[in-house]
């Protein structure tokens, strides 16, 4: 459980940081829902992305894409 500050501040339980991706100077964004407040992580970092295409060689990758193989 996590208590809200006079300063309307709440520390994220570091498992749900961790789970997300959240690190210093992550932005989040706010939701009401059905109820219930939610909180989101805004996807606007470059860090977010890394990986999502795989390791591998960048220059064979682009070679691939621009159909040069």
């Amino acid at each position: 459980m996590t208590v809200i500050s006079s300063k309307g501040q709440v520390t994220i339980p570091k498992k749900y940081r961790d789970e997300i991706g959240l690190t210093p100077g992550s932005e989040v964004y706010f939701e009401l829902k059905e109820g219930e407040l939610v909180v989101k992580k805004e996807k606007t970092e470059f860090g977010d992305y890394r990986g999502y295409l795989g390791e591998g060689d960048t220059e064979k990758f682009m070679d691939e894409i621009r159909g040069r193989k």
